[in-house]
């Protein structure tokens, strides 16, 4: 039986929704032990079916002041689910939070829609949570990752973590960029909006 979605914010082409175990746990375990998505991922794999569903409970677990950090990405075109997106370690008082995404489906990388997950989540995140201040951090040899951070308004202000993680036997940088409310929604959001129209 098919778990019912809520999605929280409608987009361009995706929608941040709640997660349904059942349709999402077979594409996740394909997609994160994609050897071109293990290198965008914190944990070491491989991953089993047991990983997955825990993933999945904790991203459902998660909350600030009672409200949502971690949505499953659905197209909106097809209802299918594409990806993860998350504000992690969200600190309502110093009123910050990281942002991760990944589009776990290969059916929609290189398409832009890891582009479109971080600004549906830095809209939310600014405007749901009260956010100031949203960072992202990225290693030197996720090009994809770095060329994403910088169309959706993060910038590299934070410094770089130097030999941070050992990949594919070499050791690589850790950028750090930041985005600030504000200037994020006036610079950024608005063009978007202007671009693509009314997000719901």
């Amino acid at each position: 039986m098919k778990t019912e979605r809520n999605c929280t914010k409608r987009g361009w082409r995706i929608s941040l929704c709640s997660f349904s175990p059942e349709q999402d746990r077979q594409i996740l375990l394909v997609g994160m032990n994609d050897a071109e998505v293990a290198g965008f991922i914190s944990e070491r794999g491989p991953f089993t079916l047991p990983d997955v569903d825990r993933k999945i409970a904790e991203w459902e677990e998660s909350r600030a002041e009672g409200k949502r950090t971690a949505f499953a990405l659905v197209d909106n075109a097809t209802a299918k689910f594409i990806g993860v997106a998350q504000l992690r370690k969200v600190k309502i008082v110093d009123g910050k939070a990281m942002i991760t995404r990944l589009i776990v489906n290969p059916d929609f990388r290189s398409r832009g829609y890891g582009t479109e997950a971080g600004m549906l989540i830095m809209h939310y995140g600014f405007t749901t949570l009260g956010l100031r201040k949203i960072q992202s951090w990225v290693f030197g040899y996720n090009m994809r990752s770095l060329a994403c951070v910088k169309k959706t308004g993060l910038v590299e202000t934070e410094g770089v973590m130097r030999e941070n993680r050992f990949w594919q036997g070499k050791y690589w940088d850790m950028h750090n960029f930041a985005a600030f409310k504000d200037k994020w929604l006036r610079d950024y959001w608005g063009p978007y909006v202007v671009k693509h129209g009314a997000m719901q």
